[in-house]
């Protein structure tokens, strides 16, 4: 949603959807043309940072189950 609601706002995309550029009339293709790549990326990028995050949290715990190394509590 955050996606779409910065395209929407830009510059760009209200120059085509409102009034148009230099006195042309309204571009309708941008919602055919731009807005499904924006909802891609807005869909994708989420689930790429959470992607992400288990790999490292996975790497983390995977390290921490050896028990071939030293921890602080040790004397």
């Amino acid at each position: 949603m955050t996606a779409t609601l910065a395209w929407s706002t830009s510059d760009r995309t209200r120059r085509h959807l409102r009034g148009g550029f230099e006195g042309e009339d309204m571009d309708y293709t941008v919602l055919a043309t731009e807005l499904p790549f924006v909802v891609l990326a807005g869909a994708a990028l989420p689930a790429a940072v959470c992607l992400a995050i288990a790999l490292v949290l996975a790497r983390r715990r995977g390290r921490g189950a050896g028990g071939g190394g030293s921890s602080d509590l040790d004397g």
